[in-house]
């Protein structure tokens, strides 16, 4: 069946995706209310797959003849993509805690400090959430949040930035590598936490090229649960961490060189099972 605004210019296909979101946006407002608020991990899984994969699938269906493969549900060109995917991401870590540092001492002007004030008691709200999804006393806990907060976040999240999102701002800007910048600054503009804007852009970096090389969400999808994952079971083994020693920037260069060391692997087995772009 020919799909509804399959033809139509880029800029309504915008007005679509923004008039979609905030019509979902609405309707899981409403559905929220229902739950109860100590039922963190559904209001996580409600986000995730009502909200961002519904857009993501809503909008595919109203542009796309082939809405799943359009939005990236295919399979990877090369199965290698799935295990660089987690490889590359764990190899991130050490940058993105370095940047995550480094921002959290970042301070605005002082003509802008009731606007720091603000962020800051905003982070702090938002992580008093995040401490009480990170309790986990046994491990019934561990496997809620590995599913709510690492599985139904990935898929989610990647279906939304950089099955739908991504594809328009590279069809806009047509370039792919300003179309993944841009897509990274809005991932991360997006979650609100603005103390930790700079390491969510790397990371927004590495989910976004993962998907330009290997032609597919899915191993975007395990490196952001493998990323996800790693948080979840880092706290779970240490309650009551606050976040860990400090990384030396050295570190930092280190996990740097050797994700551009997997992008150029990436790059190769896509030159050697051929680019897998059409949905870009």
């Amino acid at each position: 069946m020919r799909p509804i605004l399959g033809d139509k210019p880029l800029w309504i296909q915008c007005i679509l995706l923004a008039s979609l979101l905030i019509l979902f946006m609405g309707v899981m407002g409403a559905v929220s209310l229902l739950i109860p608020a100590q039922a963190l991990q559904t209001q996580a899984m409600v986000e995730s797959l009502g909200f961002e994969l519904l857009v993501s699938l809503t909008f595919g269906a109203l542009i796309y003849s082939h809405p799943f493969r359009e939005t990236g549900f295919t399979p990877a060109s090369s199965h290698w993509f799935y295990l660089l995917a987690a490889t590359v991401v764990l190899a991130a870590v050490p940058v993105t805690q370095v940047l995550d540092q480094w921002n959290q001492n970042l301070h605005l002007p002082h003509a802008l400090a009731s606007t720091e004030k603000w962020m800051r008691d905003t982070e702090a709200s938002q992580d008093k959430t995040i401490d009480k999804l990170l309790y986990m006393p046994n491990p019934g806990y561990l496997i809620a949040n590995l599913f709510a907060m690492a599985l139904c976040t990935a898929i989610g999240e990647e279906a939304l930035f950089r099955g739908v999102v991504q594809k328009i701002l590279i069809r806009a800007t047509r370039n792919i590598h300003v179309g993944v910048w841009l897509g990274a600054v809005f991932f991360s503009a997006m979650h609100f936490q603005f103390l930790g804007f700079f390491p969510r852009v790397v990371l927004g970096l590495v989910l976004g090229y993962l998907y330009v090389y290997s032609g597919s969400l899915w191993p975007s999808i395990v490196a952001h649960f493998v990323y996800n994952g790693s948080q979840v079971l880092y706290f779970y083994v240490h309650p009551s961490s606050t976040g860990g020693a400090a990384i030396p920037p050295l570190y930092g260069l280190v996990s740097t060189g050797l994700v551009l060391a997997g992008f150029v692997w990436m790059k190769n087995l896509n030159s050697l099972h051929g680019p897998e772009r059409r949905h870009l």
